[in-house]
């Protein structure tokens, strides 16, 4: 079963240590048959400004992907490195905002 917020695989047995999202941080000193511990996803969490989903491919978009599960999320996709540059600088100069117009591929 997938993280509901964000994709993510849920690690933990629910027997010996609590099943969490693979992105939380808040599952240690949890009891191991407590509820589900989930991210911080940012559309639920204001503690992360700087999150936006990257897909560098010269001939793929996301949905095309099938030998892994990529999250629900929309992508920005680059085509190549040059691209990829100019997006990750952009973005980071971009503190507190979550760019939501990218297009979901």
């Amino acid at each position: 079963m997938p993280c509901p917020k964000c994709g993510g695989t849920m690690v933990g047995d629910g027997f010996s240590t609590v099943r969490h999202c693979e992105f939380s941080d808040d599952f240690f000193d949890v009891e191991p048959d407590a509820e589900p511990i989930l991210c911080n996803y940012p559309h639920s969490s204001p503690k992360i400004n700087m999150y936006y989903s990257l897909f560098l491919d010269d001939e793929r978009k996301p949905l095309q992907v099938t030998w892994i599960d990529l999250p629900p999320v929309e992508w920005m996709v680059v085509k190549n490195y040059a691209e990829f540059q100019r997006a990750v600088l952009e973005e980071s100069h971009r503190p507190g905002e979550y760019r939501q117009h990218y297009r979901k591929l």
